[in-house]
């Protein structure tokens, strides 16, 4: 099964990545939230330092408006797995078994998914 790995931003700030099934990406902008695609690596900093209690990973700043160096993706075709431009095969892959692997407290699908479309904002 394919899947789309990524980042949710609120405003310029990410607090953990995302993975998806292709399907339920495509049924997400078929409900009209926005999927972008751009070079994340070339355009982040890495701030976690500067907020408390991060559980769920690096928090990334995007150097500019998201828009300016990503575009909006109509709909994935049913192909390979996605993955930003820049992003090491060995990052998104632990992070889909994790999803995929239901023996595994606490990254199942629908609390992965909660914590995605909510965009957890850590307290500073």
């Amino acid at each position: 099964m394919p899947y789309v790995y990524g980042h949710t931003f609120v405003g310029r700030l990410s607090f953990a990545p995302f993975v998806e099934t292709v399907e339920q990406a495509n049924f997400d902008i078929s409900l009209g939230y926005p999927y972008l695609e751009g070079n994340l690596a070339a355009n982040f900093d890495d701030v976690t330092d500067r907020f408390d209690n991060v559980h769920q990973g690096a928090v990334l700043q995007s150097r500019g408006d998201v828009s300016t160096w990503a575009t909006q993706i109509g709909s994935f075709p049913d192909r390979l797995d996605w993955t930003a431009p820049g992003v090491l095969a060995a990052s998104w892959e632990q992070v889909v078994k994790l999803e995929i692997d239901t023996r595994i407290p606490g990254f199942s699908y629908g609390p992965r998914r909660a914590r995605r479309l909510n965009a957890l904002v850590p307290p500073r």
